[in-house]
């Protein structure tokens, strides 16, 4: 597999030859994986063949001045998971099994919040409380990241990060801690925390800038895993139905049918053209229009 390492505070301009300038001298590199996010600073993970030159090179290269600024090397702490790396996502698409994890309120435990469709606030526990993560350098492979984590398909994931400054990301900010900054994974971690960032807390965010995710399965009921795991996460049922049962709750408590109709058959009638007319029920039509002649009949017959 080699040995790994992370790089950052790159500017922007920079390129893979450049990289490789900086380390050829300390081993065999594998592969060099260049990261430019919509706004600076620039990272990259550089793969050796050797873990000992991998080592040797952080050593050399920790701190030093480089174009204005000085280089963060250190190794890298994201592994091959075993639940399909970028792809499949732990059955997320299919629902089958828990979520990996962690989810909820377990350290390192992921949540997401104020919902828009598939797309929400990524909240992260830590030290007793749930906080969020700052939007500053967030690629797209820590959606892979985090999706997989709590148990939803990563093909199709994304963030919503963004620009320059301190513009919004775009998703609902939050109101408590913000946890993370500087999050820049590779997209192989097993979980968010172990994507290169800086120390808990420490940060130069506002909420505006709290990060987005969009997760395949996600968002507004998603189950992911299947098994309550990932529900818990998205704050969803633990059942691939739930979204269908609770709209037609809904619409049921909206006018009264459920409960009136115990009461006096004459009301079910207006009552379920009403909700013919609305279309909150879809093809369920057919089903109501029948009821509510069988319900005149026993009228006419009383």
């Amino acid at each position: 597999m080699g040995a790994r390492i992370y790089v950052g505070n790159l500017p922007m301009d920079i390129r893979t030859r450049d990289v490789e300038d900086l380390f050829y001298k300390y081993g065999k590199i594998r592969d060099i994986d260049l990261k430019t996010p919509s706004r600076p600073p620039a990272f990259c993970f550089v793969t050796f063949e050797q873990m000992r030159d991998a080592e040797e090179a952080c050593r050399g290269r920790d701190g030093v001045a480089f174009e204005g600024t000085r280089l963060r090397c250190e190794i890298s702490r994201g592994t091959q998971n075993a639940y399909g790396g970028g792809g499949g996502g732990g059955g997320g698409a299919s629902g089958g099994g828990a979520a990996p994890g962690p989810v909820g309120e377990v350290e390192g435990g992921l949540k997401l919040s104020s919902c828009d469709g598939t797309c929400c606030r990524l909240d992260i526990f830590h030290d007793g409380a749930f906080g969020s993560i700052c939007d500053d350098s967030v690629t797209v492979e820590a959606a892979q990241v985090a999706c997989a984590q709590m148990g939803f398909a990563t093909e199709g994931a994304s963030v919503q990060v963004g620009g320059q400054g301190y513009g919004g990301s775009g998703t609902t900010p939050g109101t408590g801690a913000i946890w993370l900054d500087e999050l820049r994974c590779e997209g192989t971690e097993a979980t968010i925390a172990e994507c290169p960032h800086n120390d808990w807390g420490n940060h130069n965010c506002i909420h505006a800038e709290d990060l987005g995710l969009c997760c395949p399965g996600g968002g507004d009921g998603g189950t992911g895993g299947g098994s309550g795991g990932a529900a818990a996460a998205a704050g969803g049922g633990g059942g691939g139905g739930g979204r269908r049962r609770r709209r037609r709750f809904a619409v049921r408590r909206r006018f009264g049918v459920r409960d009136q109709a115990r009461q006096d058959p004459r009301v079910a009638a207006p009552q379920s053209r009403k909700l013919c007319e609305d279309g909150d029920l879809g093809l369920g039509w057919v089903f109501l229009a029948a009821a509510e002649r069988l319900i005149r009949r026993a009228l006419v017959g009383s």
